[in-house]
């Protein structure tokens, strides 16, 4: 949010497969393929923020 010059908040979700039981890493990456949307880590986005901090962006 930083970046975008808006206030820190936080949202959490869960997708859960159709018997109710929470979707695990593979069902979450099949999902991410089927939708073209991309899978990410907490890490993954740690590490591109401090790419960005270390490239002097705030």
């Amino acid at each position: 949010m930083t970046l975008a010059g808006l206030k820190p908040f936080g949202v959490l979700c869960e997708l859960t497969l159709e018997d109710g039981t929470m979707a695990r890493l593979p069902d979450l990456v099949a999902f991410g393929l089927k939708q073209g949307m991309p899978v990410l880590t907490i890490e993954d986005l740690v590490q591109y923020r401090l790419a960005l901090l270390r490239q002097g962006h705030r």
